[in-house]
């Protein structure tokens, strides 16, 4: 399998951490041992990895049992790959919009530089992190946006933010307590997404969205099929539920998160919390975790058994920081990525800091 190729070598994995690297299209080819970089420094030009092109240098590296492609770029680089890919491929009417994401994307990886739980690498490529797609992702509108307000991060009290955000909130963002269990922060309480003195549900600024409102059923020997995985997944191998009794909402957040979720099956009675509610009920077909937890309960019964369950929600992740269909909203209101940035993380102010665009 070809893993990189690029200034005339082609790297090669050949196993226990080696790796075959061929110079001028094949015509000489020797064994090395890992790491092997590939590339230099100038970002104008791309590495291919597995058929896909990356600004920068590619690092190939062993690590867990396997091969470790690291990809070294800079920032504005990096913001190219990962604008478009998070915040869609848009037209000009939205371009306050994506300037918000590129500050909000450049802060987030600015403050995770040199804290990730690897020290080999920053960040992951990836909704663990950001989705980076390198060099394919690229898009004109997003290429702008990163120019315009390059070097721009948002911050509070001197120090950048954490500047989470995801796709839909569903009318309202969540405070970050009510999702994981970090620390808290005043720019990430929860928001209404609309202006002052409209509705939540009516007038949203990401009312547009799909995910605004949806529905999602399962028949019980499904669910059942799904928590029998999901549950001993989050809450560890111990937990066996078996045939579902009953699952209530057991309290929910100011922003309508679900605080608490009751599961009670045969093996007994399951409590999850917080933003595990969406990774233990995962949708019916496709496996992925329920787009919110900004959601009801209803049980359906035959014979007094669970025959059906159904969510009804809003919103789709996990709606801490910006909403990215509300802050689409706000521009095509005439907002300015000033003004999205300020309603979304509030009491943060937006600097612009210098570094070396090519470190």
């Amino acid at each position: 399998m070809v893993l990189a190729s690029g200034e005339g070598m082609v790297v090669e994995w050949v196993g226990s951490g080696s790796a075959r690297v061929r110079v001028s299209s094949g015509q000489s080819a020797r064994e090395h041992s890992l790491p092997i970089r590939v590339g230099g420094t100038d970002s104008r030009t791309a590495i291919g990895v597995d058929g896909k092109p990356y600004r920068g240098r590619v690092e190939l590296a062993a690590g867990g049992g396997g091969m470790l492609v690291i990809n070294e770029v800079d920032v504005e680089s990096y913001l190219r790959g990962v604008v478009p890919a998070e915040i869609g491929y848009l037209t000009e009417e939205n371009l306050e919009a994506v300037k918000a994401q590129a500050v909000a994307a450049r802060t987030y990886a600015l403050k995770r530089v040199g804290r990730g739980e690897n020290p080999d690498y920053d960040l992951v490529a990836t909704v663990a992190d950001q989705v980076y797609q390198g060099t394919a992702a690229e898009h004109r509108l997003a290429d702008r946006a990163i120019l315009e307000t390059e070097g721009v991060v948002a911050v509070h009290r001197g120090k950048m933010i954490d500047a989470y955000y995801s796709s839909s909130c569903g009318g309202r963002t969540a405070a970050i307590r009510d999702v994981w269990e970090k620390e808290d922060a005043p720019y990430l309480r929860g928001v209404r997404d609309c202006a002052r003195g409209t509705s939540e549900v009516r007038d949203a600024y990401c009312r547009h969205s799909r995910y605004f409102e949806w529905t999602v059923t399962w028949d019980a020997d499904e669910l059942q099929r799904i928590l029998s995985r999901s549950l001993p997944a989050v809450l560890g191998k111990g937990a066996n539920p078996g045939e579902i009794r009953d699952i209530k909402v057991k309290g929910t957040h100011r922003c309508g998160r679900v605080k608490c979720l009751e599961i009670r099956t045969a093996g007994g009675k399951y409590r999850v919390h917080g933003d595990q509610v969406r990774w233990v009920l995962r949708q019916p077909n496709s496996g992925k975790s329920l787009w919110s937890a900004k959601f009801s309960i209803r049980v359906k019964r035959s014979r007094g058994r669970v025959s059906q369950v159904i969510a009804t929600g809003r919103g789709f992740g996990h709606g801490v920081g910006m909403c990215q269909e509300g802050a689409i909203g706000m521009a095509r209101e005439g907002k300015r990525y000033e003004q999205i940035l300020k309603h979304y993380y509030p009491g943060s102010r937006l600097d612009r800091i210098l570094y070396d665009p090519v470190s």
